[in-house]
């Protein structure tokens, strides 16, 4: 009986084990991250923390460890910014000038430029975190282009190790 059983079974199994194949589907589609697509761009304010501020720095900051909070200048820093709204900016940076550096040069000239054009000129006597914040007029700026953002420091301190600093950075850019 047993025999009996297991050969009436059997085409039970075979029918069980043919059954219809699934369609084939399709993997889904493949997206790319927008942002890891295209290569870091800037903004319109930057500290010099930030992971990406190599991309704002177009020349004469010197270089610091990744996570360093403030950088020195040489003679003219320069850096980049993109901006979407134009109308109602103010350009606003935190800076230092060094004591050591004050003693050595005297009173101390920074000019600050937008797109060629002068901002501000501060004669500083002190040393100390110091502060610019001005508006910007809307025609100085371009919403599709880089917009350049320099200083200017009249004189610059000569380290005993023979290195050229002007002043320390820690953040700039434009605010409303």
């Amino acid at each position: 009986m047993r025999n009996t059983l297991y050969f009436l079974s059997i085409p039970f199994l075979i029918l069980a084990g043919c059954s219809k194949a699934p369609e084939a589907v399709a993997p889904p589609p493949q997206l790319q991250d927008a942002q890891a697509a295209d290569p870091p761009t800037v903004g319109r304010y930057t500290k010099m923390d930030d992971p990406l501020v190599k991309e704002y720095i177009i020349a004469d900051v010197l270089s610091a460890e990744p996570t360093a909070m403030w950088r020195w200048t040489g003679k003219n820093p320069t850096f980049r910014f993109k901006l979407r709204k134009l109308e109602n900016l103010r350009f606003h940076a935190d800076f230092t000038v060094n004591n050591t550096a004050l003693k050595a040069t005297g009173p101390v000239t920074i000019t600050w430029f937008v797109n060629d054009h002068e901002l501000a000129k501060e004669t500083h006597t002190t040393e100390g975190f110091k502060k610019i914040e001005k508006p910007v007029p809307a025609e100085w700026l371009k919403s599709n282009g880089e917009n350049i953002v320099s200083a200017s420091i009249d004189k610059l301190y000569n380290s005993p190790d023979g290195e050229k600093y002007g002043f320390i950075i820690s953040n700039l850019g434009f605010i409303d």
